[in-house]
């Protein structure tokens, strides 16, 4: 079968106007250009990059929703995703939980496998063959998290490694179809997860993509090399950036206490979980997200929250099923208001709920 690269997309559903998708198809078709390295090319890219400026700065002033998501820093809830992904590895952080697994430790407390939903809204429970994974189709949403949560840092390495040869191969044979394809996916990856395969979108077109750039690479081919190792090497520090931010900036302390915690210590079922809480916080918009933890933890809910100039917020009920089982950890989190780069909240606390044994009856 003869190869051919000239494929695009996403990763996982993503709605209109998402970031990550834009800027994957802008800087894909732009480096796509670059290797040409003509003056009518250069000429082409200028143009274009003049039309984008002015078609951005003209869909700013009329507030059209993709321009508007492309410009917002919104990670639209993916920060808590990373958190708690970040658990996850925590809990494996030398062999992983295992290809296809992760989606097992991100699922809620209970909730089934699913396929992804029909158009009315609907969803369907996934064939016995697929539920035996548990939640495949529950992602990262960042190809580091997502092998480092899965294969551990030797799988990390070995991926890295190849897409870096991949990325150095393509560039050395000024392939501008298969480089926009492969730069353009890897980019909209450091969101998402556009090269899991079995999948309904891009990933077996990404992986077609590289293996025909890799089948026309020479065997003593520098991209083996020293390019290799430097597409990789900065490949990896690129799409890292959920660890990167949480490392080199923390989250900023704020003044944030509890005013009312309410919440069983033990109960005698782990469905239908109450917690009430009502915070002190300085004014602003924010979100607070309760979430059960074993060897890792999963988001049972999250609600926004809006804290007044003075005095605690309202009353919040919080609530959900925990896992069943005889104790388990859950934690209440501290989030900005909108979605945002950093993984960590800006405070937390948690407590113990343990499950009472059921008497027997005579």
């Amino acid at each position: 079968m003869a190869c051919a690269a000239g494929h695009g997309g996403a990763g996982h559903p993503a709605a209109v106007g998402q970031p990550g998708p834009l800027a994957a198809a802008l800087i894909g078709t732009a480096l796509g250009f670059a290797v040409r390295q003509s003056r009518r090319m250069a000429l082409g890219i200028l143009a274009g990059a003049a039309l984008l400026a002015g078609g951005f700065y003209l869909g700013q002033r009329l507030d059209l929703p993709a321009v508007s998501r492309l410009s917002n820093a919104d990670t639209s809830g993916r920060d808590l995703v990373w958190n708690n992904v970040l658990s996850v590895i925590r809990s494996e952080p030398v062999s992983g939980v295992g290809s296809y697994r992760l989606g097992v430790r991100l699922s809620p407390p209970g909730e089934g496998c699913t396929l992804w939903p029909a158009p009315d809204g609907s969803v369907t429970p996934c064939p016995a063959w697929i539920d035996r994974l548990g939640q495949p189709w529950l992602i990262a949403h960042n190809v580091t998290l997502q092998e480092l949560a899965e294969a551990g840092p030797l799988g990390l390495l070995g991926l890295f490694v190849l897409l870096g040869v991949a990325a150095a191969a393509a560039w050395r044979q000024r392939d501008p179809l298969g480089l926009a394809v492969l730069s353009g996916l890897l980019v909209a990856t450091a969101n998402d997860n556009t090269l899991i395969v079995p999948g309904p979108f891009v990933g077996e077109l990404f992986w077609v993509t590289a293996g025909c750039v890799l089948a026309r690479m020479p065997q003593r081919s520098p991209a083996v090399g020293w390019a290799g190792g430097v597409a990789a090497a900065g490949l990896l520090a690129a799409l890292s950036f959920p660890l990167l931010v949480g490392t080199l900036r923390p989250a900023p302390p704020i003044q944030a206490s509890l005013d009312a915690l309410i919440a069983p210590r033990q109960v005698q079922d782990t469905q239908n979980y109450q917690a009430f809480v009502r915070l002190n916080l300085p004014p602003g918009a924010y979100r607070v997200s309760l979430r059960a933890c074993q060897e890792s933890c999963s988001t049972i809910l999250t609600l926004p929250v809006t804290a007044p100039a003075s005095g605690p917020t309202p009353l919040l009920k919080l609530g959900g099923n925990l896992y069943d089982t005889a104790e388990q950890r859950v934690e209440l989190l501290l989030y900005p208001g909108k979605g945002s780069v950093r993984p960590q909240p800006l405070a937390q606390t948690s407590w113990t709920v343990t499950r009472a044994r059921k008497e027997a009856t005579p």
